[in-house]
């Protein structure tokens, strides 16, 4: 009774600001079919809760998703790649708009989250494609958590790559790795665990030239750039 009392109360808040924005919407979403050709890749599929309002007397598409799931690297990257997909179609007249609303830090409040239309958005998606064929032909250095912790603090420093900057995050992507008595360490996830055999990356990857610090502001980067807590 007492989990499902709090689980209520977060999803509450969740469909209350869902409820809320859909009332100023007024419209019924639709799914966007892609077929978009990056290099020897051909991305093609369907994107759902896509919808059109008026703005300015201008069209804009909005994708809409929401969920009870917290804030994550994971879930903001799928996001980012839905929405640059959905800004690099070739129908250009429609400028599009990303709302993502997730469970926030503190209970009982939901956070919205939002991607403005990108220019550069074919560019960003080639960029990801890049790394995604290298993945497919060896592991990627790149874990979601600890990147993003990575990618963040040096993009909250100024974007500066000093030495001082990255030890300071290559500190805190430690403890995200590693994790303590209360929080998981990313480095128990079954496949990182089975790539690695146990073995600690982070004393390979985590130098000032690494693919690591690469991977980690390419993809994460582009993102902390556009995202907008609202």
């Amino acid at each position: 009774k007492m989990e499902f009392g709090e689980i209520e109360s977060e999803t509450e808040s969740i469909l209350d600001l869902v409820f809320d924005d859909f009332k100023k919407l007024n419209k019924e979403p639709f799914p966007v079919y892609i077929n978009i050709q990056v290099d020897d890749i051909n991305i093609t599929g369907n994107i759902k809760n896509v919808m059109e309002i008026i703005r300015e007397d201008k069209i804009c598409r909005i994708r809409y998703d929401a969920t009870f799931a917290k804030f994550s690297p994971k879930r903001i990257l799928k996001a980012w790649i839905y929405h640059l997909v959905l800004n690099s179609v070739k129908d250009k007249k429609y400028p599009v708009e990303t709302h993502l609303v997730v469970r926030g830090d503190k209970p009982g409040k939901a956070v919205k989250l939002f991607f403005p239309p990108v220019e550069e958005s074919f560019s960003y998606l080639c960029d990801l494609v890049e790394l995604f064929k290298k993945g497919m032909e060896k592991p990627l250095i790149f874990f979601p958590d600890t990147s993003w912790t990575f990618a963040e603090t040096i993009f909250k420093s100024g974007n500066e790559l000093s030495r001082k900057n990255i030890k300071k995050a290559l500190n805190l992507c430690r403890k995200k790795w590693e994790g303590s008595f209360f929080i998981k360490g990313e480095k128990i996830n079954r496949y990182l665990s089975f790539i690695f055999n146990d073995k600690d990356p982070l004393d390979d990857i985590f130098s000032f030239h690494s693919e690591f610090i690469y991977n980690a502001l390419k993809i994460f980067f582009p993102v902390l750039k556009h995202m907008e807590k609202m």
